[in-house]
């Protein structure tokens, strides 16, 4: 399925006054069958889905969604709700209807479920969920895994502090982009900043309901800011998920890890689409 809209039209925002910065990027432009649309992490841009993008190396076209406030005139979204909202209408002028197919990489995971769940609440066919290492705020984990993932961030802490590096944030989702760098000018830093801020306090305030559609949770086997097993979070929220490993760590599966990941995604891709 080719692009219906131009990027200008897309980068109209919900309350329709033109975005400075377009809710969907195109990361491959061209191509045929349904759109893939994509949900960057915490503290990143479309940008950390790039390389992802070009790695899995499929036919239909990819869009990112980025994240409103980048430009630094929009207000910030503070609600996984609102983000889903932000995008699902950008979502929708470019695939009216479904079946869709949607990506989202750590908080991005969330963005797309909640996209998903309300696609489905209108009767429109989801193809493909998939969740990349994806969790809400640790505090809504049961306690035992709650401590048990404290317990490691503390370590891991620690352990860094003693190398004299500050590789790990103070919570859950990451500090510098996927790929590890830090690729915002100053003269961005400060709405790249805000951004962060409100995504972190979305992340703190979410809490997942229920989804009765199929889900692909693809996890890190180095288990870090997150349980080890998604499984008994997730189980009582996603009725039908399907859970495979990747190797290395959250922040190392856009990065070092990406080529692997994106060949998992890809083999889900080609299944949900018939290829």
């Amino acid at each position: 399925m080719k692009n219906e809209k131009s990027s200008a039209a897309i980068a109209d925002s919900a309350d329709g006054v033109r975005s400075r910065v377009s809710p969907l990027v195109p990361l491959k432009a061209e191509g045929t069958g349904a759109p893939i649309f994509m949900a960057h992490g915490l503290g990143d841009s479309v940008g950390s889905l790039v390389r992802f993008a070009t790695c899995m190396q499929v036919r239909p076209p990819i869009y990112g969604m980025q994240a409103r406030g980048l430009d630094g005139i929009e207000k910030p979204q503070e609600r996984i709700e609102e983000m889903a909202e932000f995008h699902l209408e950008a979502v929708r002028r470019v695939q009216p209807r479904g079946p869709y197919t949607l990506i989202g990489y750590s908080l991005g995971g969330l963005v797309t479920l909640e996209i998903a769940r309300r696609l489905k609440g209108a009767g429109d066919q989801v193809a493909l969920l998939v969740m990349l290492d994806s969790y809400p705020d640790r505090r809504r984990l049961a306690l035992g895994q709650r401590l048990r993932v404290d317990w490691r961030i503390a370590r891991l802490r620690v352990a860094s502090l003693m190398r004299g590096s500050s590789e790990l944030p103070a919570s859950g989702g990451n500090v510098r982009n996927a790929t590890g760098q830090t690729d915002v000018d100053e003269s961005k830093a400060g709405a790249w900043q805000r951004v962060k801020d409100a995504q972190y306090r979305a992340l703190r305030e979410y809490r997942p309901a229920a989804y009765g559609g199929k889900v692909k949770f693809v996890r890190a086997t180095i288990p870090t800011y997150f349980p080890a097993d998604p499984v008994p979070f997730w189980s009582g929220i996603l009725s039908e998920m399907e859970v495979e490993t990747v190797p290395g760590s959250h922040l190392e599966m856009l990065s070092t890890q990406v080529e692997t990941v994106a060949s998992v995604v890809r083999r889900h891709v080609m299944a949900s689409q018939g290829g």
